[in-house]
């Protein structure tokens, strides 16, 4: 899960589907994609570990449907479906935060991660990419415990 370079543009032309970003780092992104006509979608999963609590908060910050929330299909689904939401935008840049703390070994968050990153990696136009904004996780991914 490689660190965007920034300006921000060359990660969303890169064709990556996934990086991991400090909190800083992902708010001069998010400024960045809004400035190059991306649509941005803030999401994060404040409350809890495991699973089924970061999915929760996932779905529910950016407003999915129930299923979404519970059923990892209908999640992958609902992602696809973002960049539909706005149509002559690019593309959509997902900002996700997990819940402050929560590292690559809560099996929950490295679910979701993989989750992401093959739903966005499955392209389309317009695209959607992903940015995790997680500083526990670029600690791991910089000391190599990943």
């Amino acid at each position: 899960m490689p660190t965007p370079h920034f300006p921000v543009t060359e990660f969303l032309s890169s064709g990556e589907p996934l990086a991991v970003v400090s909190p800083d780092q992902a708010e001069v992104a998010a400024a960045g994609a809004r400035t190059a006509d991306w649509t941005v979608l803030l999401a994060e999963s404040a409350d809890g570990s495991g699973l089924r609590a970061l999915q929760a908060g996932l779905a529910e910050s950016l407003d999915l449907p129930g299923a979404a929330a519970v059923n990892l299909d209908a999640l992958a689904d609902t992602l696809r479906d973002l960049p539909d939401r706005t149509p002559d935008a690019p593309g959509t840049l997902l900002v996700w935060t997990p819940a402050e703390g929560i590292g690559l070994e809560d099996d929950g968050l490295a679910t979701l991660l993989e989750l992401l990153a093959e739903t966005a990696a499955e392209g389309g136009t317009p695209r959607l990419a992903v940015l995790v904004s997680s500083a526990a996780v670029v600690r791991q991914l910089e000391e190599g415990e990943a």
